[in-house]
């Protein structure tokens, strides 16, 4: 019955998945939803990703809810159909296939196809030996400037700026990338104003950032060691990746991405620095982080009863330490955190507990 309907669809609703897919629109999509947040930011791995995924799509027989949630154009109530849909019948025969899930209609198959296929399970042994050598290396490299003089590099009486480097940006990043299973790379960033290999930089970029990133490593689905970002509890407790705000479509007011990604873009705040891991067995998901690294604060001096105590009366979030009074707070301060996730998840139910434990080095 199922082979019938198989063939029913690739000889009348092939024509039509292939005209939809011509017109070519999921760059329009993505242009709706980044219209839907006015939030400026220098995340750019949701597009990195994708990137990714056009040229090693998806396998739909063999991706978790976890992998399919980074189609954010997509409810989890489309993902859920999809995955009772496998359930049920089991490996998709053809991409047309998806076309017989309830609640997916063309519009909805045209989003997604360009990162996703259908296909036999990889033997893990295999995979994992595959890793190292059959990725792509990736190499961007970019300097940028305004050509109008900012006022901070307008030179006062003395000869002097008040921007203590050049007025050019430098940015470099390096990744290595295995399907979706690997992933290893090192960024390096340098803003307009910022010194480069002198002064407060001798080390050349004013901010730097590694990371590596493994899945699907038998019981440990996730992996990740130097800087990952941690999404739990829709933003309640911490949610560092990019998230869209709400549109015409309500239901994708609902975040919804894994718990831990790889991080390479060049924010200098909204990430976490040293290991992450999430166990799986059956049904059960164990994820635990710990994160220590320092940031960039403003302290204050404040008196009481007996003595004179520094305290921390904001964190800076910018990045940029142009100024002498900027370079003087950069990364003055540690900070540490722990947390984890229990959760248990069928088809039919989701349950979890999340928490979380940040502490800085000063009140």
């Amino acid at each position: 019955m199922r082979l019938i309907a198989l063939i029913w669809m690739l000889l009348f609703g092939a024509p039509l998945l292939a005209q939809e897919v011509t017109n070519n629109n999921v760059e329009q999509a993505l242009e709706d939803l980044a219209e839907a947040d006015e939030l400026e930011t220098e995340d750019d791995s949701y597009q990195q990703q994708l990137s990714q995924l056009r040229k090693n799509p998806l396998n739909l027989n063999t991706a978790t809810l976890a992998e399919l949630q980074i189609f954010r154009v997509l409810n989890e109530l489309l993902l859920l159909q999809l995955i009772n849909y496998r359930n049920l019948m089991g490996p998709f025969l053809s991409i047309y296939e998806l076309q017989a899930i309830p609640g997916w209609d063309i519009e909805t198959i045209q989003r997604i196809l360009p990162f996703v296929r259908v296909g036999p399970a990889q033997n893990i042994v295999e995979d994992f030996s595959s890793r190292f050598r059959g990725g792509d290396h990736s190499l961007v490299m970019r300097v940028a400037g305004v050509l109008e003089q900012s006022k901070g590099f307008t030179p006062d009486s003395l000869g002097n700026t008040r921007y203590l480097g050049g007025p050019h940006r430098f940015f470099l990043r390096y990744k290595y990338v295995y399907k979706n299973n690997l992933q290893f790379g090192l960024l390096g960033d340098k803003d307009p104003g910022e010194q480069f290999f002198k002064g407060a930089q001798k080390n050349g970029f004013d901010f730097y950032s590694m990371h590596l990133f493994a899945r699907n490593l038998g019981v440990v689905r996730r992996l990740a060691i130097g800087d990952y970002t941690v999404n739990m509890g829709q933003g309640l407790l911490t949610y560092q990746s990019l998230a869209f705000r709400k549109s015409v479509d309500v239901l994708n007011i609902k975040r919804q991405t894994e718990i831990f990604r790889p991080y390479n873009s060049a924010g200098e705040f909204t990430f976490h620095r040293g290991a992450a891991i999430t166990l799986g067995v059956k049904n059960w998901y164990l994820s635990a982080f710990v994160n220590a690294r320092r940031i960039s604060t403003s302290s204050t001096a404040q008196a009481d009863t007996s003595e004179f105590e520094d305290f921390v009366s904001s964190i800076l979030t910018s990045g940029l330490h142009r100024t002498e009074s900027e370079a003087a707070k950069r990364l003055n301060s540690k900070e540490f955190g722990i947390g984890g996730s229990l959760q248990y998840r069928t088809p039919r139910l989701q349950f979890g507990v999340n928490a979380v434990h940040y502490q800085l080095e000063k009140p």
